[in-house]
């Protein structure tokens, strides 16, 4: 076999904390389109496909360096209970870490390539022959390499994640985390769980969503054990457990809602550690069945309007809206936030510098630091304190 032909978008150091054998060698997992549990499942077998970030293996070996820093973090994480300090070399290991996972998947691969079709046969509907354009449902358009693509977005964004504060959810006795094959899951309780129309028309309005990397509101759930989740939010409008407590006790129906949230999000799998957990996790997927997404990738076509001498039509791309969004009893918006949802950004500044980072890196053709362009930007003393 070739070297590193098996690519995992989930990595397997991950899924062993779902193991069902001591070894770390097996895992139960159920199947979604075949509504099957097949138990004792090879890990080195599960979440991978051939060549899927290229055959060079440039961006494999990269992910693999990432993973072998990750690995010894997380699994701190898991036998002490205690966060990574804000500020330290690990604090931005794992901002990096959660954003690449986001990325890496299955999923993101799919809901890119769906988003490219839409807009691609959007676009080629207004300029090709009529005749020719009813033969476009029957070709498919996609993004050459989008899964690599998505790892090298997702790593420059990495930084706008800095800012969120983060903590252990830990399950109740009898409770379990399940983990999808998609298991870094974006959702914002203050904006979604509002006045949804008037979130949306703000949104429509300023081409901002509720659950990008810089949105205000952002909440990230993230298991990293059967009995940990690993919740990262926006501190502006959230308030989770004591101050100063890294790990907090949730309830049971919370853990069912962050287990939800990992079976609508998944692409084909969703993984569980004991035998006994099977009718728990096929009862869950039947209940939550009607919630998953028809599509990963949203596109949104809104009616022209005349600008001066020109007509401009916005399109809105970007992940599906959500179809649940649960009450966290442990997530409480504070008092003090303004309890009319308005889509945001949580600092613009860290935007624009990401974004002044993405395009020299593209000017220069070649990998960068952050840190150090950081350093010397001009706007660098301006960014809210991490």
């Amino acid at each position: 076999m070739p070297h590193n032909k098996d690519q995992h978008f989930n990595p397997q150091f991950y899924l062993r904390n779902f193991a069902a054998d001591e070894k770390g060698r097996s895992i139960h997992l159920y199947n979604v389109a075949r509504d099957r549990c097949i138990f004792g499942a090879s890990i080195a077998g599960q979440c991978s496909r051939p060549y899927f970030y290229g055959k060079d293996g440039r961006v494999e070996s990269g992910l693999a360096m990432l993973e072998g820093a990750a690995a010894p973090m997380l699994r701190r994480m898991i036998t002490e209970r205690k966060l990574p300090p804000r500020h330290s070399p690990e604090h931005g290991l794992l901002g990096q870490f959660i954003a690449v996972q986001h990325g890496r998947t299955q999923a993101r691969e799919t809901e890119i390539n769906e988003m490219a079709d839409k807009f691609g046969k959007h676009v080629l509907r207004k300029h090709v022959k009529p005749d020719l354009a009813e033969y476009l449902d029957n070709v498919r358009i996609s993004i050459t390499n989008a899964a690599t693509w998505n790892v090298h977005v997702a790593a420059v964004r990495a930084p706008v994640l800095f800012d969120l504060e983060y903590k252990l959810l830990v399950a109740p006795p009898a409770s379990y985390y399940i983990v999808g094959d998609n298991p870094v899951v974006f959702l914002n309780q203050y904006i979604d769980r509002g006045d949804r129309r008037h979130a949306r028309a703000v949104s429509a309005a300023t081409a901002l969503g509720s659950r990008g990397f810089a949105s205000r509101g952002l909440q990230i759930s993230f298991p990293i054990s059967p009995q940990l989740c690993l919740f990262l939010y926006d501190r502006d409008i959230y308030k989770i457990g004591p101050v100063g407590r890294g790990a907090i006790d949730i309830s049971k129906d919370d853990v069912d809602h962050l287990n939800s949230l990992q079976y609508i999000n998944s692409h084909n799998n969703v993984y569980f550690a004991g035998n006994g957990q099977a009718e728990y996790v096929k009862r869950l997927a039947r209940s939550r069945e009607p919630r998953r997404q028809a599509a990963f990738g949203k596109f949104e076509v809104f009616k022209p309007e005349r600008q001066g001498d020109r007509w401009m039509q916005l399109i809105v791309m970007g992940a599906s809206d959500p179809t649940f969004v649960p009450h966290l009893a442990f997530s409480k918006v504070k008092r003090r936030v303004d309890k009319t949802p308005t889509p945001g950004v949580r600092d613009p500044v860290i935007v624009q510098i990401v974004k002044d980072f993405s395009d020299e890196m593209d000017k220069q053709a070649k990998p960068m630091e952050f840190g150090p362009f950081l350093a010397r930007h001009p706007l660098a003393r301006s960014i809210r304190p991490f």
